[in-house]
């Protein structure tokens, strides 16, 4: 098959140059699909067709013919028409010869080839890729190509050297990369270049050879051996500069006063100042991540286009130098253990991100306070030396903070954060206390899992609240605040101190509730009725009785595993969309309650040892799954009718000694009667379906 898109102008444009161009991609063995197109008709011939055609492996080369044919008759109908070639694994370019004419661009793959002169003055061939191609070739043919721009050698294994490029004078695009070249000042007489990309040449030191390309925008020489970008000093059209990785970089002078740079990539470098920068008016982007040796970050200031800057894991130990950065957006210091504050900040009212996590900050004093465009998300979580979130207060556009893990011991300070939606304070081990949140009227999320909270009830004025998480807040034995928050659709509270849920009650939207393993938890009173819950996770608890669930018409799961006051499942009866009971180690005597449940897939009542039956799920024709291992189950025969089963685990039931119920099970795939009393199988006979049987 091919593929086929239209690009450029079409009828209607009186520009010569505006022609709309029809674009294909084909390979090669399906290159005589192509006359379905029917190219030559008179009235295609004002889209002038653009073919890309692949070719792998010698089997390739019996499609040459088909497409010089296609080609020929192409051009008996005076259909003006062009080629790209994408060759891999050929060993010549020869079967070649006569598509090459006709081709503005050829890209050669994995290809173990001697020469390239089969491309000698092609005055079409405007772009040349080779990638991992093997053999002591020469570019030397290139040269002889006057409309060539476009050069790209990747990763050769033998090639002699790219010297010759100096001819080309119209050449504008050249890559070079892991070519093991050790010098580019063959290419100062290429007055036309735009873009360098040398990267991956550990031996190269210099970019000697560039100085003065006026028309020079992009160059990149990253993991490159380059010692100094000095040289590049009266390239005025540079835009970017990636130095990402070079080892034995110190310093970024030679850019200084660059007014068209946007963009400087030195990440992994050595570079122990950034001050080349200064006088780069135009300069939107700045990463001098895991940059150890650099400092500081004098040479920003007063930028007034600077828009990103990433110094994360840097040694940087302030940020006075983006003081006057007004068009600043984001700011990445992240892991800068000798950064203790973000002083700098204060002029930049367009922030949209401070990335400030496991950095040694210890206040937050500078973040701007006043209005900007659009929102702020600050994280600092993991920062130990920070205490307060003194700072934030009455930022309008705060919209997230992150400061989980870190010293933090109150946010009041976030009073006044009007925009405020996401607060995250995980495992902040000193914060007792949430007083601060009353009010927020846009908060969405709280996650204060693991911190030392004993109370919630600030939360009852953050009527737009989603999701509250405070799992193993042991000393929290209310959820008091969240009562009426009439958004609110999942609250995690397990492990934690509280023995009543009746705040719930309220919450109209509430989708999940999860109680797990609060020990003091009695009954789940405060849930009823509630039409939007699906998930309720009430394990370990001490639970006696769940009729309060009988209203949730939404209810897909519950977990009331080990809750050993539990005797029955009464309440989930005709429940239409439960899909999933857990009740192991529970106390239940019959889960008659699932009677009715007719989307119930997997049931596990496994240890449940004053269970005798598994009377309820009779006639249930979409259980797929039952786990009743280690239970006391005498009888399987309210497993009839339940014809979707797919695994049933009975094993070391020790009461059980028959079979019956099983028989029909059409889909049964596994089952497993190990340690029962069982004494014959016959019953299996019609599981036709049957893989797996253990009966040991």
């Amino acid at each position: 098959m091919f593929g086929e898109k239209h690009e450029g102008g079409g009828q209607g444009f009186a520009n010569a140059s505006s022609v709309a161009t029809r674009f294909f991609d084909v390979k090669s063995s399906n290159v005589a699909q192509l006359e379905e197109a029917k190219l030559w008709r008179e009235e295609q011939r004002e889209f002038p067709p653009h073919i890309t055609v692949a070719f792998k492996g010698k089997e390739s080369l019996e499609d040459v013919p088909t497409l010089e044919a296609f080609s020929q008759k192409l051009n008996k109908g005076g259909v003006e028409h062009t080629f790209d070639l994408n060759i891999s694994e050929a060993d010549s370019l020869l079967p070649f010869c006569f598509l090459l004419m006709r081709s503005d661009g050829v890209c050669l793959n994995k290809c173990q080839i001697a020469s390239l002169q089969a491309l000698e003055g092609l005055e079409r061939l405007e772009k040349v890729e080779l990638c991992d191609c093997r053999g002591a070739f020469s570019l030397d043919p290139l040269t002889t190509c006057p409309n060539l721009t476009s050069v790209s050698v990747e990763y050769p294994h033998d090639m002699t050297s790219p010297a010759a490029l100096w001819n080309l004078q119209n050449l504008k695009h050249v890559v070079l990369e892991g070519c093991g070249i050790t010098s580019v000042a063959f290419l100062a007489g290429c007055t036309s270049l735009e873009s360098v990309n040398v990267g991956c040449n550990s031996n190269l030191n210099s970019l000697v050879g560039l100085f003065g390309l006026k028309k020079l925008q992009i160059v990149d020489a990253s993991n490159s051996g380059i010692e100094s970008i000095e040289c590049l000093t009266g390239c005025l059209s540079l835009q970017s500069l990636d130095v990402s990785f070079c080892e034995s970089l110190t310093s970024l002078e030679g850019l200084s006063g660059l007014q068209n740079r946007r963009e400087v990539w030195a990440s992994y470098s050595n570079i122990d100042d950034i001050s080349g920068l200064a006088g780069c008016v135009a300069l939107e982007i700045v990463d001098v991540s895991n940059c150890k040796s650099l400092g500081s970050l004098d040479g920003l200031s007063g930028l007034p286009n600077l828009k990103v800057v990433d110094a994360s894991f840097s040694s940087i130990g302030c940020m006075r130098g983006l003081c006057g950065c007004v068009s600043l957006e984001v700011v990445d210091v992240n892991n800068c253990e000798n950064l203790y504050n973000l002083c700098g900040l204060s002029e930049s009212r367009n922030l949209r991100s401070v990335d400030a996590n496991h950095s040694g900050i210890c206040d937050m004093d500078s973040l701007p306070d006043g209005d900007g465009d659009g929102w702020l998300s600050v994280d600092v979580s993991n920062c130990k030396n920070l205490t307060s979130l003194a700072g934030l207060y009455g930022v309008r556009r705060l919209v997230s903070v992150d400061a989980s893990e870190s010293g933090i011991e109150s946010i009041g300070d976030l009073t006044g954060c009007v925009a405020l939606e996401d607060v995250n304070v995980f495992n902040c081990e000193k914060l007792s206390c949430i007083e601060g949140f009353s009010g927020l009227q846009n908060l969405k999320t709280l996650n204060a899992r693991y911190s030392r909270i004993t109370d919630i009830s600030s939360l009852s004025g953050c009527v737009a609240l989603k999701t509250v998480e405070v799992n193993s807040c042991k000393e929290l034995c209310s959820l008091g605040g969240l009562s009426g928050l009439k958004q609110l659709e999942v609250v995690e509270a397990s492990s934690t101190r509280v023995t009543d849920i009746r705040v719930l009650s309220g919450c109209v939207s509430l989708r999940e509730v999860n109680v797990n393993f609060c020990e003091g938890l009695t009954s789940l009173e405060g849930l009823s009725g509630l039409k939007h819950l699906v998930t309720v996770r009430a394990a370990y608890t001490v639970v006696t009785d769940i009729r309060t669930l009988s209203g949730c018409v939404a209810l897909n799961a519950i977990d009331a595993g080990s809750c050993k006051s539990l005797q029955t499942l009464d309440g989930l009866s005709g429940l239409k969309n439960l899909k999933t009971v857990k009740a192991e180690k529970s106390g239940i005597t019959n889960i008659r309650g699932l009677a009715g449940c007719l989307s119930l897939e997997e049931v596990d009542v496994s240890e449940c040892e004053a269970l005798e039956t598994l009377d309820g799920l009779s006639g249930l024709q979409s259980l797929k799954s039952i786990n009743a291992k280690k239970s006391g189950i005498k009888s399987i025969r309210g497993l009839t009718g339940c014809i979707a089963l797919t695994t049933l685990d009975v094993g070391m039931c020790r009461n059980l000694k028959s079979l019956d119920g099983v028989s029909g099970l059409a889909q049964l795939k596994k089952a497993i009667f190990s340690s029962t009393r069982i004494t014959s199988a016959t019953a299996l006979s019609s599981c036709f379906a049957l893989e797996v049987l253990v009966v040991s």
